[in-house]
């Protein structure tokens, strides 16, 4: 049996070859392809952590082929799928895509981060605490909940599902044991999904990973909940009038 980041390696082998084929290496091995695996690697050796983000930078005509966003996220769901199979969460890391007009054809540079803003490998469970005083993330941040309660986003991971192991713990049939994460990433709290059943949405749209704004009406699975930034008083802002159900 092979090895997950053997694996790993030839599926996206496959993939750079098939969608790229000026990339072609003469050798067996893919550089790109290597390259991934190598920077997967060295983040959990490093960090005891499969990277949250993956930052690649390529000559601006190899760039401008990676910006795409499908191929973005079939990378990303390959690279979370290989992490799967270590043993972490399912957790799909974030692609940002650079370019650099000193770099030739098919050569880059990757590097990782856990969670870049803190500079620091997060705990999945949330217990890290933000540094609120910092003025590069937002300010007060905070889950208006459906009975128009206030959860305070203090942490900067935070799992919202049925379990009672979650931070914020809904218990509603319609929501998956493990729904979604919101974490940190670039100073801004973006959602997950983790593969929930009924679906994250965030004003309307379903998605797999949204940056959200203060003012962003999240859905798991008709249970609405709204983002909220620069103040903690928000009682008078509008919500939604679903009741959690217990």
């Amino acid at each position: 049996m092979k090895h997950p980041f053997d694996r790993l390696e030839s599926r996206l082998r496959a993939f750079f070859e098939n969608r790229y084929p000026w990339m072609k290496n003469p050798s067996s091995e893919h550089p790109l392809s290597k390259g991934l695996v190598e920077a997967l690697y060295a983040a959990i050796q490093t960090n005891g952590t499969a990277p949250h983000t993956y930052q690649i930078t390529l000559n601006p005509q190899d760039a401008a082929q990676f910006s795409r966003s499908d191929v973005q996220n079939e990378l990303a769901e390959m690279l979370m799928d290989a992490a799967v199979l270590i043993g972490y969460p399912p957790i799909k890391p974030l692609l940002y895509v650079d370019s650099n007009i000193q770099l030739a054809p098919g050569e880059f540079n990757i590097s990782t981060d856990p969670i870049p803003t803190l500079g620091e490998t997060a705990a999945l469970d949330g217990s890290n605490n933000l540094p609120m005083n910092d003025a590069n993330l937002p300010s007060n941040p905070c889950l208006i909940l459906p009975d128009e309660n206030i959860f305070s986003m203090t942490s900067s991971t935070i799992n919202i599902g049925r379990l009672e192991e979650n931070d914020l713990v809904i218990p509603d049939k319609r929501v998956s044991r493990s729904h979604a994460q919101i974490r940190i990433v670039q100073n801004h709290y973006v959602i997950f999904d983790m593969k929930s059943t009924g679906g994250t949405f965030v004003n309307g749209q379903r998605v797999d990973e949204q940056v959200l704004h203060s003012g962003d009406v999240i859905n798991l699975a008709g249970v609405s909940l709204i983002y909220s930034e620069d103040t903690l008083d928000t009682r008078d802002s509008p919500t939604d009038t679903t009741n959690i159900k217990k």
